[in-house]
This record gives C-alpha cells, sequence and structure tokens, in this order.
C-alpha cells in the first residue's frame, strides 16, 4: 500500500506542476515517461513453464476441474466431472512422468506461485505419446499459452525419441481447440479403432488426432 501511494503521489504532483512553454511543448514526452514509470514500478509477473512438481497437486487439479467445468464436461451419466473421476491426477509423478510404458512429462504454466496452464504427454511406447491435460486458465486464454505449453512439449518429445502424437478430445465442447490443432498444427483426424493398442481412451472422447513429431517441429520453426 505505502508503495501503491508513493506512485500517485508522485504521478499527481507531476501532473500539478505548473508547466512553462517548453514543458507544455514536451507533453507527450512527460506522459511517456509517466507510462514507464508505472510499467517499472508494477510488479513483474513472469511466466515460468516447467515440469510439475508435487507442491502444485492440489492447484492442478483445482484448474483442470474448474476449466473441465465451464466448458461443460460431464461424465457419460451427464453428471458434473471431478477430481475423483481423474485418478491420473492423484499420482501424477508416476502416470506420466514415469509411464507405464516409458517416462513422459507433465508441465505446468504458472505466474508467481500461481498455476495457470497444464499441458501432459503420456508415453504409449513405440515412440508415440498421448497429449493430455491441455488446459489454461480462461482469464489467461488468447495469451499465447497453450502454444507455449505444447512447444515445450514437442521439444521434449523430440529429445526423448518421441515420433508421433495423438490425442483425443470431445470435438464439441472443444471445438476451438479442435480447429487449432488440425489448422495451426497440422493434426489429423484418425479413426477410434486404429489407434495404438496402449492409447489411453477417455469415455468422454470422440475425436482423435495425431501428427508427426517432425511436423510439429516445423509447425513452430
Amino acid at each position: 500500500m505505502v508503495r501503491l501511494f508513493s506512485y500517485y503521489y508522485v504521478i499527481a504532483a507531476i501532473l500539478l506542476m505548473p508547466l512553462s512553454a517548453s514543458a507544455i511543448n514536451q507533453k507527450g514526452d512527460s506522459m511517456t515517461n509517466i507510462r514507464n514509470i508505472k510499467h517499472a514500478i508494477q510488479p513483474l509477473q513472469t511466466l515460468v513453464i516447467e515440469e510439475y512438481s508435487p507442491a502444485y497437486q492440489d492447484q492442478v487439479g483445482d484448474l483442470i476441474v474448474t476449466v473441465q467445468t465451464a466448458y461443460g464436461v460431464k461424465k457419460p451419466d451427464g453428471s458434473p466431472i471431478t477430481i475423483k473421476d481423474q485418478p491420473d491426477l492423484e499420482n501424477i509423478a508416476n502416470f506420466y512422468q514415469q509411464g507405464t510404458y516409458g517416462p513422459g512429462s507433465f508441465l505446468i504454466a504458472r505466474k508467481d506461485s500461481i498455476v495457470i496452464g497444464t499441458a501432459a504427454l503420456v508415453n504409449i511406447g513405440n515412440q508415440q505419446a498421448v497429449l493430455r491435460k491441455m488446459f489454461v486458465c480462461k482469464d489467461h486464454e488468447g495469451q499465447g499459452i497453450a502454444k507455449k505449453l505444447l512447444h515445450s512439449l514437442v521439444l521434449w518429445a523430440q529429445a526423448n525419441g518421441i515420433k508421433e502424437i495423438l490425442l483425443g478430445t470431445i470435438e464439441k465442447t472443444f471445438i476451438g481447440a479442435v480447429g487449432m490443432y488440425k489448422k495451426k498444427y497440422g493434426f489429423e483426424p484418425i479413426d477410434k479403432d486404429k489407434l495404438p493398442t496402449n492409447f489411453p481412451i477417455m469415455s468422454v472422447d470422440d475425436i482423435f488426432l495425431v501428427s508427426s513429431v517432425d511436423k510439429l517441429l516445423e509447425k513452430f520453426a
């Protein structure tokens, strides 16, 4: 509060000072300086993308369920989806980072200590991985966070010998995301009966997509 008060006191003092003729001519520069002062004083919120750690488990679960609820994701019986319906979120390290068929990745995007986005790859063997849990807090949509998360996962895949990335989602619910995956990143539809044996199918998924890591790297080049 002291810092904020001091800032507005300084700005008020500048604005109320009598202006000479030369000062009036330099009014534009003064206002620019004021904006620069404001920018410099505001606390910085640097976006950090990093591997998940247990300290963020509760935040990750809350974020994902909140976004799912906002988009109307429901269980097959029509009831709201909860954290208990997603056992993978109860042990992220084992399910994603260690994996059954090889190591995977679970990334979080945070500003300061607040988680605002997630994205994960499940290693299913045979140099393939499945994109899961791609969610961004609605207040931070449109800021390129999903793109940065996906790019980070693609780089991880390249470094860890993954050649192909697949995903399943709900077409009507996430129609915008489906369009983005197809048009912007070159994902192509794949029939459900042609999915790899180890693909972890979710009961609510009704569309499946696939892309090579090489193609994705070209899109991010």
